[in-house]
């Protein structure tokens, strides 16, 4: 008797959705990976004398958010701004570190002067 009123209160209350899917997450009938459970990495990669190559971040093993790459030497070579592992745009820079070049998401290229400014 007393599952029946349950079942017609969770019925009329609209939550039977919500409340049958925590019953078959805790009960393990649906798999972790369809949870959506989402994950996020700091990455750092570095050459072998010891200097910073790439910095950046992933969320569900995609590049995410602002990459910074840089050369051997440790110089700011160029940055790009990641959206689930697709690039929007992109900032190279001359060794003055003045913007050389930047590429947008549809690969249009626009170069700068020497001096940075826009030709």
């Amino acid at each position: 008797m007393m599952l029946k009123l349950s079942v017609k209160y969770f019925f009329k209350s609209r939550q039977i959705g919500s409340i049958l899917l925590i019953i078959l997450i805790l009960a393990n009938k649906i798999p972790l990976s369809a949870q959506h459970k989402e994950t996020k990495h700091r990455v750092n990669v570095l050459y072998k004398n010891g200097e910073p190559k790439e910095k950046g971040q992933t969320r569900n093993k995609k590049k995410n958010g602002i990459w910074n790459y840089y050369t051997e030497t440790g110089r700011h070579d160029h940055k790009e701004k990641w959206k689930d592992g697709k690039m929007r745009w992109a900032i190279y820079y001359t060794p003055k570190h003045r913007k050389a070049k930047t590429i947008n998401s549809k690969g249009d290229t626009t170069y700068f002067k020497d001096c940075g400014c826009a030709p």
